[in-house]
């Protein structure tokens, strides 16, 4: 292997060992954000199931019958949760 290729296949080592460096540092920062806003991501989900639970406590019973949805698969093929 002569001088060039040397330094051409030095070059490509280095720029390889940057890139997989970058990925993972970007990988390391990824969970580290996901792991602070855990917490926030708990208090949110409380506070959702708090407003359910709160709105269907103003139901009557034939209200309260409408907002269930059995889980059957011909259901599940039909979810959506985008408008009309």
């Amino acid at each position: 292997m002569d001088r060039a290729s040397r330094t051409l296949a030095g070059l490509a080592f280095g720029l390889a060992s940057a890139a997989i460096a970058a990925a993972r540092a970007d990988e390391v920062a990824s969970h580290a954000i996901h792991a602070a806003l855990a917490p926030v991501r708990a208090a949110n989900s409380a506070a959702v199931v708090k407003a359910d639970n709160a709105f269907l406590a103003t139901l009557d019973a034939a209200q309260l019958a409408e907002t269930d949805y059995p889980f059957t698969l011909s259901n599940a093929k039909h979810w959506s949760n985008l408008p009309g």
